[in-house]
């Protein structure tokens, strides 16, 4: 308990200090807000603050780590961008619960705007450039007790909108709660601070700050009692916190239904502050509704390993910045996430 406490007070501290270092301007947003490395989260409204043992924790809460199978391995890809029909973000994974209550993860995203053309300084198109944002992220996670975790991400971040790149690194922490009393059993909650190092990406006359995200949220679990779990269902609620910015700022909710253990449907939704710049035409509320669903196979029986095969897919429309627009007119994303867990551990 006395480590809990600790935990939280430094959370809180964390807070304040950064409260007073808000000068964030909305930079990297497709990154940070409009993109997920996970289906699943996506279809859930990216409510996925209070999941642990699953390898996608490691971008919203790395405490979700601690109680990770004992191997996973993970490829998502979700395309286009709005009117970008060559932009494409992909993301690749491996976990591994290499001690006891330890697992860690290597994770790495990029979201890729396609080739960019270059104007030089007298109005001459030079060659084009592949213009990207990218994240290379370590996490650790442990468990150090039944019903409490936490864990840390390093993460080393890279822009590169013209021939030269930029970068920076930042931290993530995060921490998971999962109550043993009677009334609070089936209830997770969890709690994280993306760039607590109130990181900034230096320019050579300029500098941009990342997002400072807060998340605390809880998720609950219903599984009928019942001789075999035919079906649960799981809601989750969030609230997002954007501490050196005045904006995107909100509640993420998401429900799933399992069935067999085997087939998901899920759907979420989000309410956030966005920043109109004072233009009429711009929304000062960003609300969308979002689904999908997923599927887990177990394939022990045909390769005699205690192996999974998990499918989640999302398509979805672009999320609307604007009053009036011709978002119809643009095709849905699309992500697809596979994901391969062994988990001889539970054997």
């Amino acid at each position: 308990m006395g480590f809990k406490k600790v935990f939280w007070t430094l959370i809180l501290i964390s807070t304040f200090a950064i409260n007073l270092q808000a000068d964030y301007r909305d930079a990297y947003s497709m990154f940070f807000f409009n993109r997920a490395p996970s289906s699943r989260a996506i279809a859930l409204g990216n409510c996925y603050i209070a999941v642990e043992g699953d390898l996608d924790s490691y971008f919203f809460n790395p405490a979700g780590l601690a109680n990770l199978d004992e191997m996973s391995v993970k490829y998502s890809y979700s395309s286009p961008l709005y009117v970008l029909d060559e932009a494409n973000y992909n993301q690749v994974s491996f976990g591994y619960n290499f001690y006891q209550n330890f697992a860690g993860s290597i994770n790495y995203n990029i979201l890729s705007y396609g080739e960019q053309e270059i104007t030089d300084e007298e109005g001459n198109t030079t060659d084009g450039v592949d213009s990207y944002t990218s994240n290379v992220n370590i996490t650790i996670a442990n468990a150090i007790s039944k019903d409490f975790s936490v864990g840390a991400g390093i993460n080393y971040f890279t822009e590169n909108y013209s021939t030269n790149a930029n970068t920076a690194f930042f931290l993530d922490i995060g921490t998971i709660y999962k109550p043993s009393t009677n009334i609070f059993k089936d209830f997770t909650f969890g709690a994280s601070i993306k760039n607590i190092t109130f990181s900034i990406v230096d320019y050579d006359s300029s500098e941009e700050e990342l997002p400072v995200i807060l998340k605390i949220g809880a998720s609950n679990t219903f599984t009928p009692n019942l001789p075999q779990q035919i079906f649960e269902i799981t809601t989750m609620a969030e609230y997002q916190h954007v501490l050196n910015y005045e904006y995107r700022r909100g509640l993420n909710f998401g429900l799933e239904f399992g069935l067999a253990e085997m087939f998901y449907l899920r759907t979420g939704y989000y309410s956030h502050t966005i920043n109109d710049y004072d233009f009429d035409d711009n929304k000062e509320q960003l609300t969308e509704l979002t689904y999908g669903f997923g599927v887990k196979l177990p394939l022990e029986e045909y390769v005699n390993f205690p192996i999974e095969l998990q499918v989640d897919y999302a398509n979805l429309p672009h999320p609307e910045y604007y009053d009036e627009s011709n978002y119809s007119e643009i095709d849905n994303f699309n992500t697809l996430t596979i994901k391969l867990v062994w988990n001889q551990l539970s054997k």
